[in-house]
């Protein structure tokens, strides 16, 4: 047969009809067509593959931009859709089309490659088919190896079982032998045995009926690695025929081999491609489909065979001048990966991460849902957010005694993250309800609000029933217009409800929505929250709505601790200053007394003081402290201070003899106590004026002289170390100093909290109370005579931190002058 399949024992066209034959029953359609050069088939769809020089796939000839204009006439040949491929000769030369076709609408997935495979096969059995003369071998072998690299040849006699082979099939081969030719049976030895049987089967049927074969195996190198070689031969003729006189012998096979190894990893990332679950794509450099996977063909409703070598800007025009084609310029332009995520469709919530990156034909891109992520990152973002303000409005409301500014800050802390302005408001004692805090995100605005507020008063009865109505209910939005809500209850103007101030402010305000949030505390309400937000603003979300809640309770929470911390405090005082009489006065002496309370809640203490006369007209001062800060330091307080007066005014006895009787006492009645008492007694005579003292081993006493002079009085020159505490050992004998006083002295008695601290030894604190007492009498602001008030309360704020660690009794005598008819002791206590 010649090339133009005219003549011959096998005409080209019959062998392109059985290869067409056998494409539909492959693909399971009954449309099997072979349209040489000069037919372009029906609807033209012969020349239209030929013109695309690339297969064509067509679901719907009906549909399809490319088939409409002639699609009735496709119709009236039975073909509604068609898949076809050009064959091509040496040269390109184009031979014609293979295609097939179905009377109905199909897709075409994954039987493309199938029939390029066929097309191929056509051309390569046209080469064998029509080439004649005595070089027939060598020409086949070499029209076998056209356009192909790294190609080795090889032939097969069947008669002495022999195959000769080149350098280039020998290295592919990777045989042993040196000579010529081998045995076919080494040939055979090299094959993987799972492919060896199929590759038999080919080369005889090959033989015994003529035509091809083509198989592809895996054969064994002798480096022990395993390499795909595709094989492909044609017979020459019949098997044994003997040669004619002065005629080469011709071998029964020729073929060649070459190694699909790299194209079969291709094949295999395909394949991997292929069951990626999110969307692969490839493109050529101007953004033409070269390559589409299930997951992609599925999310852009298209298959590869409607897009291949069409534009991605043609197809999807929307994707013009947005985010993707942006993406897709960057990485072409930059030839370097370009990673961003992106809503495909601008306003649809749906975010995808898109990776892209250049590759030898153009361009890769992978994409994957991240919507999920998005939507947990947001999530966990909103937690952070919510944990982070919820911290705030508790750090700050338990951060400061002071609650009234606590709670005027309260609002800054949702505004503007929650709303544009908001009002807080709280019950007092007596259930009524008040504003105590506001704040509006506008300046500008803020007037207005204050306005409203400073009017809110007459309407607030009005929103305490709002209160109630509310309940343990988490929010509730105010269902009727928000401007007349707010209205409600506000003084009217002179032209009548709606008019005046107040509701101007509420018309700067411009309220699009209002929500008011219950304060709740261990089920009891203490306030409601106002929050704002002006017309046009979006609604609040269920989760803002639950953040304000949240917010609302642990504000709530802290604001009930802060009450019951400062009653509990105020009854811990009131408690302390009732077991504390008031100093009984006397014409010798002026004294002032002090208490303050530790810094804790509920800080009842050890800490007295105590001045009383005695039956012959002493008077005794007693300044002590018994361990611990609890009742039963309180408890024990109060006994040791009845114990002590009691037996002070019975017995008259002096400070150590009292101390001593009363160290007796408390172990014969089997009471573990353990405290610091100073026990001094004022005694006057002919000689003067003297202070007997005793300690058990209290802080020293601190004396500051008319003149201006300030000493710590210890008694170290009486005993070398102070005395033991009471209730250590009541055996233990006591001592007694004397002081002497003239008139106008001052002297201090104090407990321990006044000068010990933490970071604080007593011995620097009582130096520096000394230099404190020498600085406020050095101020010039300070009247002995007439300020022990202003100097009790001068040491206290200047020697006292913030937050005082411990209780302080403080204690201030001085001396009066001798006395007359008009001068009469006073007493002043603080209040």
């Amino acid at each position: 047969m010649r090339a133009d399949g005219t003549e011959g024992s096998v005409p080209v066209r019959d062998l392109a009809h059985r290869y067409a034959a056998l494409a539909a029953r492959l693909v399971g359609v009954d449309g099997a067509h072979w349209w040489p050069v000069e037919d372009d088939g029906p609807a033209g769809l012969g020349g239209l593959t030929r013109a695309a020089r690339a297969p064509l796939a067509v679901e719907d000839v009906a549909a399809d931009p490319r088939t409409l204009a002639r699609a009735a006439e496709a119709l009236d040949e039975g073909v509604a859709s068609f898949l076809g491929a050009v064959v091509r000769g040496p040269g390109g030369r184009t031979l014609g089309v293979l295609g097939v076709s179905d009377p109905r609408p199909r897709d075409w997935d994954g039987h493309l490659p199938l029939l390029v495979d066929l097309a191929a096969a056509v051309a390569g059995d046209e080469l064998v088919l029509t080439d004649e003369g005595p070089d027939r071998a060598e020409r086949v072998r070499r029209s076998l190896t056209l356009g192909l690299t790294g190609v080795g040849r090889f032939d097969v006699d069947l008669t002495d079982r022999t195959v000769g082979w080149d350098e280039q099939a020998r290295g592919l081969l990777a045989a042993v032998g040196s000579g010529p030719r081998e045995p076919v049976d080494d040939l055979a030895a090299m094959i993987h045995p799972d492919d060896r049987f199929a590759l038999e089967v080919a080369v005889e049927r090959c033989r015994a009926v003529g035509g091809t074969f083509d198989e592809e195996v895996r054969a064994w190198r002798a480096d022990g690695r395993q390499r795909w070689l595709r094989l492909r031969g044609a017979a020459l003729g019949a098997t044994g025929t003997p040669p004619a006189p002065g005629s080469p012998r011709l071998p029964d096979l020729v073929g060649i081999v070459f190694d699909t190894t790299p194209q079969r990893r291709e094949d295999d990332g395909r394949h991997a491609l292929a069951a990626l679950p999110d969307p692969f794509a490839q493109f050529d450099r101007v953004g033409r489909f070269r390559y589409l996977n299930a997951a992609a063909e599925q999310r852009l409703r298209r298959t590869l065979g409607q897009v291949a070598g069409r534009s991605l800007w043609e197809e999807f025009p929307q994707l013009r001048g947005g985010q993707v084609e942006a993406v897709f310029h960057a990485a072409v332009g930059r030839g370097a990966p370009v990673e961003v995520e992106l809503e495909l469709v601008p306003g649809s919530g749906q975010w995808w991460e898109v990776r892209a990156w250049p590759d030898p034909e153009g361009l890769s891109v992978a994409m994957s849902q991240a919507t999920a992520r998005r939507t947990a990152q947001r999530e966990a973002e909103d937690a952070n957010r919510r944990l982070r303000l919820l911290a705030a409005v508790t750090t700050d409301l338990t951060s400061t005694l002071d609650l009234a500014p606590a709670v005027r800050r309260f609002g800054q802390h949702l505004v503007p993250a929650l709303g544009d302005w908001c009002v807080v408001s709280l019950l007092d004692d007596q259930d009524e309800l008040g504003d105590t805090g506001w704040v509006h995100a506008d300046p500008r605005a803020r007037p207005a609000l204050e306005a409203y507020v400073a009017a809110r008063p007459a309407a607030l009865p009005s929103w305490a029933d709002r209160l109630v109505a509310i309940g343990t209910a988490p929010w509730s939005v105010l269902d009727g217009p928000p401007r007349a809500e707010l209205l409600a209850g506000l003084p009217a103007g002179p032209a009548g409800p709606g008019t005046g101030a107040a509701a101007e402010a509420v018309a700067a305000l411009d309220p699009g929505q209002v929500v008011l949030v219950p304060l709740l505390a261990r089920q009891r309400p203490l306030g409601l929250l106002t929050v704002g937000r002006g017309l046009g603003a979006e609604a609040w979300t269920r989760p803002e709505l639950q953040l304000l809640h949240d917010v609302a309770g642990a504000a709530a929470l802290a604001i009930d601790n802060a009450r019951l911390y400062g009653r509990q405090q105020s009854i811990a005082e009131s408690l302390q200053r009732n077991l504390l009489s008031a100093p009984v006065g006397t014409d010798e002496l002026q004294i002032t007394v002090r208490y303050a309370p530790a810094a804790e809640a509920v800080r009842v203490g050890g800490d007295w003081y105590d001045v009383f006369p005695q039956a012959d007209g002493s008077t005794v001062l007693v300044i002590g402290d018994v361990m611990g800060h609890d009742v039963a330091a309180a408890g024990s307080m109060g006994e040791l201070r009845s114990l002590l007066r009691g037996t002070a005014y019975a017995t008259g006895a002096g400070p150590a003899d009292l101390l001593a009787q009363l160290d007796a006492t408390v172990a014969g009645l089997h009471r573990s106590v353990i405290a610091t008492v100073l026990v001094a007694r004022l005694e006057t005579d002919e000689d003067g004026t003297r202070l007997r003292w005793s300690s058990a081993g209290h802080p020293p006493m601190v004396r500051l002289s008319r003149a201006g002079g300030v000493e710590v009085v210890d008694g170290f020159e009486v005993a070398a170390e102070p005395d033991l505490l009471l209730g250590i050992d009541p055996t233990v004998p006591r001592t007694e100093t004397v002081l002497d006083l003239d008139e106008g002295d001052v002297v201090l008695l104090f407990t321990d909290g006044l000068v010990e601290r933490r970071d604080q030894a007593v011995d620097e604190g009582l130096e520096r109370l000394a230099a404190t007492v020498e600085e406020l009498v050095a101020s010039g602001d300070l009247d002995l005579e007439h300020d022990l008030d202003r100097l009790c309360d001068g040491l206290l704020a200047r020697m006292l931190p913030e937050r005082p660690e411990d209780d302080v009794a403080l204690v201030a005598v001085r001396l009066l002058p001798t006395p007359d008819e008009d001068r009469r002791g006073r007493l002043s206590r603080d209040r």
